[in-house]
């Protein structure tokens, strides 16, 4: 397996030089889709990683990231199956603060997500940087119609976060 491995990373390294330096991410929420528990169009976290690290201002602020839907009219990927599709707006709220930062806001839905019907947040990633700002990712689920049930997609939303606003 170590063997497999490094060929290919031997063969992709080219192409992540071109992406510069990469760093680990730390994994703060997941919801993934077979969960019933939880509310997906909704994740709390903090940054650190723990709300009960002791004598750390940065672990008691928790971070709420909402998804909302919105409609669309249907186009041609809906295959008449459905007469709307829908967008999503993505925000990112320091719940200590109060400071909202829009991370997505669809005015339409792009030819490349096909005729999307829901989405869920279902992982957040971040990654802390030297100047004190994190990294953060969200993969967002979206369900399209299938032939056999919905088909789900993910897509990557990222953002930068400064902890002190």
């Amino acid at each position: 397996m170590d063997k497999k491995r490094q060929q290919a990373r031997n063969q992709a390294g080219a192409a992540l030089a071109r992406l510069g330096e990469l760093a680990p991410a730390q994994l703060q929420a997941h919801n993934p889709p077979q969960e019933f528990t939880s509310n997906a169009k909704q994740v709390r976290f903090s940054l650190v990683g723990y709300r009960t690290l002791v004598n750390s201002g940065p672990s008691q602020d928790v971070w709420r990231l909402s998804i909302t839907e919105s409609k669309f009219p249907a186009n041609k990927e809906c295959f008449e199956q459905y007469d709307s599709m829908k967008g999503f707006s993505l925000s990112l709220t320091n719940e200590a603060s109060g400071t909202e930062l829009v991370l997505n806001n669809d005015s339409r839905v792009p030819k490349s997500r096909g005729c999307p019907q829901t989405y869920y947040i279902e992982q957040v990633l971040s990654h802390a940087r030297p100047d004190g700002t994190y990294s953060l990712t969200v993969l967002v689920r979206y369900s399209l119609p299938g032939f056999e049930g919905p088909d789900g997609r993910l897509m990557a939303v990222t953002a930068i976060v400064d902890p002190q606003n």
